[in-house]
């Protein structure tokens, strides 16, 4: 009896199996309809896969800076080819890191090329940062990082687990944070591989768009891999930091945006069409990789010059000084100022 009943109900699940898959799949167009939203699934799914698991922002507080009421960084970006080149610019970087109190590096992405790192433990921690950047005053200085779009492709986590090994060398708390230097400058370190902003306080954007607020500095700057201004290779933004980088930066204070990406040294300041506001840019890609030329864009290049090198940041009270400085001698090559 028991058995008479089990092969009733295969029977039923059978014939209902066979009805559901009849009526999915009834016509031509329901059928590529099913195919195109499994793909979308399967996509989405290696997207979000591909996001490090530390997906919270956090923030970053520097409390004490090297002299009191004032802090100084440099900035660079696409650094970790471990080649001549960017042993080079770690030299000039030491060279200005001398010069007076320093209270960190900004690296800009592109950290380690082409494939990223694979863990902790990879050896190129030590042949592309640890080795290259142990020079006396450079050693005791901390690097504050974000992720580039080589850096996506190796284990990403691992850029972020990798801090809690490197004795306050290497700072990436999360794949997007909120960077505060007592509370004279904040800078916003986003992933502009994916600019997540939607509106609600899990997105990255918006969460670090909260953390710039409630701590108030005197000033704040954003710093992202990807540029949003360039006349480089890239001189139009894919789509994602074209759209939700270009709408933080235009809502933060100073509109000025730092990145890398391009190989080259530029300072842009104007509107693009797919730009809500002006904005100020940086770009800072100087600091190792293979260069690219950079074209003059006109009401936009402000300084341009296809070499490497890296940017000089200065914050007070009064004044926030932005100096690009040459990868070989650390000479200064062009400069400018916003003042409150």
């Amino acid at each position: 009896m028991t058995k008479s009943l089990e092969k009733v109900k295969n029977s039923q699940s059978q014939k209902s199996l066979r009805l559901f898959f009849k009526r999915v799949f009834s016509s031509r167009k329901r059928t590529w309809t099913v195919v195109a939203l499994l793909a979308l699934l399967v996509l989405a799914a290696r997207f979000f896969t591909s996001i490090p698991a530390s997906y919270v922002s956090h923030s970053w507080v520097v409390n004490d800076t090297k002299s009191a009421g004032a802090v100084r960084l440099l900035a660079l970006g696409d650094t970790g080819t471990g080649n001549d080149n960017q042993k080079g610019v770690a030299a000039s970087l030491e060279k200005a890191c001398l010069e007076s109190p320093l209270d960190g590096v900004l690296l800009l992405g592109d950290n380690f090329y082409k494939k990223g790192v694979s863990g902790v433990d990879d050896p190129q921690w030590q042949s592309k940062f640890l080795n290259v950047y142990q020079t006396d005053c450079l050693r005791n200085t901390s690097f504050f990082a974000l992720l580039g779009n080589h850096d996506y492709d190796g284990r990403a986590m691992s850029q972020i687990e990798y801090m809690e090994l490197s004795k306050g060398r290497w700072i990436m708390p999360a794949r997007a944070y909120a960077l505060h230097f007592g509370d004279i400058l904040s800078v916003a370190m986003l992933d502009s591989n994916f600019p997540d902003g939607c509106g609600l306080p899990f997105c990255s954007l918006n969460w670090v768009a909260s953390a710039l607020q409630e701590h108030s500095s005197r000033w704040s700057i954003s710093a992202g891999h990807h540029p949003l201004l360039s006349g480089g290779k890239y001189k139009t933004p894919k789509w994602p930091p074209r759209v939700f980088l270009g709408d933080f930066v235009c809502d933060s204070d100073t509109r000025i945006y730092l990145s890398g990406h391009d190989h080259n040294l530029q300072h842009l300041k104007g509107k693009a069409d797919y730009l809500p506001c002006e904005i100020e840019q940086l770009v800072l890609g100087g600091g190792g990789a293979d260069l690219y030329e950079a074209d003059h864009m006109p009401g936009l290049t402000q300084f341009k010059k296809t070499f490497y090198g890296f940017a000089e940041i200065k914050a007070n009270e009064t004044s926030l000084t932005f100096t690009i400085r040459d990868g070989l001698d650390a000479k200064v090559l062009h400069s400018f100022e916003r003042t409150k």
